[in-house]
């Protein structure tokens, strides 16, 4: 009996175990999907900023975006995309315009128990 109990405890663990591999490993496989979806966004999305840039300095197709892209003061998009979330950020934490969006940021303090070779 007690056997039994064991056996069956042993069972439920492993299904558990499983069927958490199997969850975890789904999961992981989604958010790399999704992370390539967004990268294959972003590329075309830089691909347009090159045409563009281009078309506005008119250029050659066969001649290099990113000397163009500086000649115009842009930034390519990926870089823009993480510049315009830190100045939105910025705006909601130094004005006390939207309580919601405030709300939703936290702090991130570094609370280190490491000494530093400079402190010492």
């Amino acid at each position: 009996m007690l056997l039994n109990l064991v056996f069956d405890d042993t069972k439920l663990r492993l299904k558990c175990i499983v069927k958490l591999n199997v969850i975890t490993t789904s999961l992981m496989w989604l958010w790399y999907l999704y992370m390539k979806l967004i990268t294959l966004s972003i590329q075309k999305l830089q691909l347009v900023y090159n045409v563009l840039a281009r078309v506005l300095l008119q250029q050659l197709r066969i001649s290099h975006a990113r000397p163009l892209l500086r000649a115009l003061h842009w930034l390519p998009v990926s870089q823009r995309i993480w510049f315009k979330v830190a100045v939105l950020t910025y705006k909601i934490r130094s004005t006390s315009g939207s309580a919601y969006l405030h709300s939703l940021l936290s702090n991130h303090i570094s609370e280190s128990t490491a000494t530093l070779w400079s402190a010492s």
